[in-house]
């Protein structure tokens, strides 16, 4: 069984999946009675009940596997009572309702139940599992499914496992349904499911253990995952290989251009990534007139003094001296920190957008000037936008709210209009075409002011550094998340600088040879 899901699909393909097995010749009730017979072997592993187990069944084949997982439960000897929400209950389903019943279960029917006596049953309840929906639910959470979800939520405290999904969340998109579990234990079947995987429901599944259900997921299975998960081990992939006579030219060249009056430090603070994520050389390219006030911050990088506007803002102008000092031994180029929204700024991204041909990272400013403006037709780079759910949201033209409820149909959204995404905030999303990635790595003490420019430099040091540039974008948010988690770790919870994260990140890979 595996206990860290790496790649995960949407329940559609599990379904079909489900189909292929039977079409193999494992009838569809061996396939839930594997499920389930496993599903209670781990339970019983983690928990062995002492006292009541109230197992909450619905009216499809998650119910079914709950009645399976009760049975297995009781032949171990645990008190087991069933309170299903269904009365009708058929096909494979049944034949496990019957199965448990044969065997002297006792089975409650929820509509028959008052509230009172369902808070009794499950306040005095030592486990409760819940088998009602799993990821057969798309629209909001209704009926007496959401009444023992209410009333488990205002009754039950201990420990609760959830077969497949949480109930209350998509299975696809980790959405909201309305009201929902939060599980401690998520046993799911033939293979983690996407919407554990986003936020919220990645924050109510608990610790999820994969179950089998009688066949080789490689035979049932699409060879390509709609979800991959990435973590700190993937990091290892950052180790590109040294070699004497390396110079910082084959590590990769990274221009920053940005700054303003008022944010001359941010361009810096993606140096200070870029650095510190292994780029070779770094060129910030900063309006004339701060160049002097802000260049100290990081002497490790080349300032380049650009031409700007009288507000000092960057101009259009700034694209031909950049391009004709340094445009062909740029690897990648990370645009936008600080830089403004004035018709300067907005004249010169237009201007690189429609320009520029290589790797660019649209970051900070630089997205809301392109949701003013829209991506040119005559856009030739490779794009990847970072943007924060704020920053999603003007590019979408919708709320932050809703960004942040469904950010897997935000990201998708994003990705069909701009290219590549970097979706940021808790589990941040990774898309370019269909290939698309959460990083599991991350801690609320990243969300300080020039953190995001600080990985907006990271991301573009991996991109100069690795050839895969997916491959690269997903490490850099990986390496990125894993700088907060180990300054989290450290005790910098609160109070951290943006460039910490910078310095961090350079440890961590200092010491991918651990990974």
């Amino acid at each position: 069984m595996v206990r860290l899901p790496i790649v995960a699909y949407d329940p559609d393909k599990v379904r079909e999946a489900d189909r292929a097995a039977v079409r193999m010749g494992v009838p569809g009730g061996i396939l839930m009675e594997n499920a389930g017979a496993a599903a209670a072997s781990v339970i019983w592993d983690r928990f062995r009940p002492t006292g009541r187990v109230v197992i909450l069944c619905g009216p499809g084949n998650n119910g079914g596997d709950g009645f399976v997982v009760a049975r297995h439960l009781m032949i171990r000897g645990a008190e087991v009572v069933v309170l299903s929400t269904s009365v009708d209950r058929r096909g494979d389903s049944k034949a496990a309702e019957d199965m448990y019943l044969a065997c002297g279960g006792r089975v409650l029917a929820s509509s028959e139940v008052s509230d009172p006596e369902v808070s009794d049953l499950l306040g005095g309840a030592c486990l409760v599992v819940d088998a009602l929906l799993g990821t057969g639910s798309g629209g909001e959470i209704r009926g007496q499914v959401a009444r023992l979800v209410e009333l488990l939520l205002e009754t039950y405290s201990g420990p609760l496992v959830a077969l497949d999904m949480p109930t209350g969340f998509h299975g696809r998109t980790g959405v909201s349904l309305g009201v929902g579990v939060r599980a401690d234990l998520t046993v799911t079947f033939l293979a983690p499911k996407s919407g554990a995987m986003f936020t919220p429901a990645f924050d109510h599944v608990g610790e999820m253990v994969v179950s089998p259900i009688g066949v080789p997921p490689r035979l049932v299975l699409p060879q390509r995952a709609d979800v991959v998960g990435v973590g700190y081990e993937d990091l290892s992939h950052m180790r590109l290989p040294m070699w004497p006579g390396q110079n910082k030219s084959h590590r990769g060249m990274v221009a920053v251009l940005g700054g303003s009056g008022m944010f001359g430090g941010a361009p810096f603070l993606s140096a200070m990534g870029a650095l510190c994520g292994g780029a070779g050389w770094v060129v910030c390219g900063v309006p004339s007139q701060w160049a002097p006030t802000y260049g100290h911050l990081v002497p490790e990088s080349m300032v380049l003094p650009l031409p700007s506007d009288g507000r000092g803002d960057l101009t259009s102008e700034a694209w031909d001296v950049i391009a004709s000092s340094y445009g062909d031994r740029i690897r990648c180029l990370v645009l936008g920190p600080g830089m403004g929204r004035g018709e300067g700024a907005s004249s010169l991204v237009r201007r690189v957008l429609s320009s520029w041909d290589g790797p660019l990272v649209l970051d900070a400013d630089g997205l809301r000037i392109l949701a003013d403006t829209g991506l040119p037709r005559e856009a030739r780079c490779s794009l990847w936008i970072t943007p924060h759910e704020g920053e999603a949201a003007c590019l979408l033209g919708t709320s932050s709210r809703w960004v942040v409820e469904n950010r897997r149909d935000a990201a998708e959204a994003l990705a069909s209009r701009f290219g590549g995404v970097v979706l940021k905030g808790r589990n941040s999303v990774v898309m370019r075409g269909e290939a698309l990635s959460v990083v599991c790595a991350g801690h609320p003490n990243l969300s300080v002011p020039g953190s995001g420019d600080v990985l907006a430099g990271i991301i573009g040091a991996s991109i100069a550094r690795m050839g895969d540039v997916e491959e690269a974008v997903r490490l850099a948010v990986t390496l990125h998340g894993v700088a907060g988690e180990r300054l989290a770790s450290s005790g910098r919870a609160d109070g951290i600088l943006a460039r910490e994260i910078a310095h961090q990140a350079a440890l961590v890979l200092g010491g991918l040879g651990d990974v």
